[in-house]
């Protein structure tokens, strides 16, 4: 049976051997959870993909403990210019929650690539983790420990509940509540000269800049809204979490902007419904998951209501967000989720690279639908 271990000297030695023998471990990171597996044992990578029920296409981050051993990932040959700009961009950020892709040395599995040849690397800001990292001789390939689509995990309880049906030689560390809640950014170098982002996290666009600042003053970084170029999922991939629907709970989920309101008489005492296509539901069988107070008029009309952060801080809604979706899936009674927009809503512009993040999250949990609130059920009057 699956079980969730603590992290004691004996315990990661256990980890470190099941991992050696092919078997999977769920690893704590800063970021969420990881489904770990040998990254240089192909059986092992392609029971990653099967227990997570993710498409092969998609490529694993792999993690490791030093700047050496991740070069060691990295064609070397590919374009020294560019592994030189990723491995400054590592140093100055790494250990932390950020991934950078770059050419795969040939001994990675394609499967691990899923097909790119490109692999992304990391080193974990993860005091267990690490340790554990460095009692193995090889990269621990690690998505995120849920099953595929589904919210991503921020405890090992999440692990649990979502694999352990799935893999009963399943090991799961417990490493408490992961410290900032959405995964890594991940940075792809495409050459000396440019690096793109192609998924926000907390690591911020800013802070690479202020990497590279001194060294490599003509480099572009550019952001790829990667929500907009979703391509089929048998299409390989160059990193995780492109796919437009990803950290969905099972409960029907859209979006509100402020245009959502529109339609809404002013009576107190008149029902609101939830109009998210064709699809029907009225608000007080709804939970409405806020930020910064977006959705403060619906407090006390729906079926249950948060606010991720009150205050509009973006570190708190990281930190919130993924535990707030899994929430909704135990609540009884309830038919849809609705949550803000929240680029489409004020904000402060210094905040902005961090609310990405968030906005990010929320907009793939939805897949992108967005909703609208009346006084009339008639869809086609929505």
């Amino acid at each position: 049976m699956a079980k969730i271990i603590g992290h004691s000297p004996e315990e990661l030695r256990l980890a470190a051997d099941a991992l050696a023998q092919g078997k999977l471990v769920a690893i704590p990171t800063e970021t969420v959870y990881g489904l770990g597996g040998n990254a240089l044992m192909e059986s092992a990578a392609r029971k990653i993909y099967a227990v997570k029920g993710r498409p092969a296409t998609d490529p694993l981050i792999c993690h490791v403990d030093s700047l050496d051993r991740v070069r060691q990932m990295w064609d070397l040959e590919w374009d020294k210019g560019a592994v030189d700009l990723a491995c400054a961009i590592g140093s100055a950020l790494w250990p932390g929650p950020m991934t950078i892709v770059c050419k795969a040395n040939p001994c990675i599995p394609d499967c691990v690539t899923g097909g790119s040849g490109f692999v992304g690397a990391r080193i974990p800001n993860n005091a267990v983790t690490l340790k554990l990292l460095s009692m193995i001789n090889f990269p621990v390939a690690a998505p995120s420990a849920n099953t595929f689509g589904h919210v991503s995990p921020t405890t090992a309880q999440h692990v649990y509940d979502d694999l352990a049906a799935r893999d009963p030689e399943l090991l799961i560390i417990d490493g408490g509540q992961c410290a900032i809640g959405i995964e890594s950014t991940v940075v792809k170098i495409e050459s000396e000269k440019l690096a793109l982002v192609l998924r926000r996290g907390r690591i911020t666009v800013s802070m690479i800049h202020r990497a590279i600042a001194d060294k490599y003053p003509q480099t572009r970084v550019e952001v790829r809204d990667m929500r907009i170029m979703c391509g089929p999922a048998n299409a390989p991939m160059v990193s995780p979490g492109q796919l437009l629907t990803h950290y969905a709970p099972r409960v029907p989920s859209s979006l509100l902007t402020p245009g959502s309101f529109a339609a809404l008489a002013e009576s107190a005492d008149a029902p609101i419904y939830v109009h998210r296509g064709s699809e029907v539901s009225l608000l007080c069988e709804t939970i409405v998951i806020d930020f910064n107070g977006y959705l403060a008029r619906l407090k006390g009309l729906c079926l249950s209501y948060s606010d991720l952060s009150p205050s509009g801080n973006p570190e708190q809604g990281c930190f919130a967000v993924f535990d707030a979706l899994r929430a909704t899936e135990s609540v009884k009674g309830t038919k849809s989720v609705v949550f803000p927009f929240v680029s489409e809503w004020p904000h402060d512009a210094e905040d902005d690279d961090l609310l990405q993040a968030v906005d990010d999250r929320l907009f793939r949990a939805a897949s992108g639908v967005t909703a609208v609130l009346t006084n009339d059920a008639s869809p086609n009057r929505a």
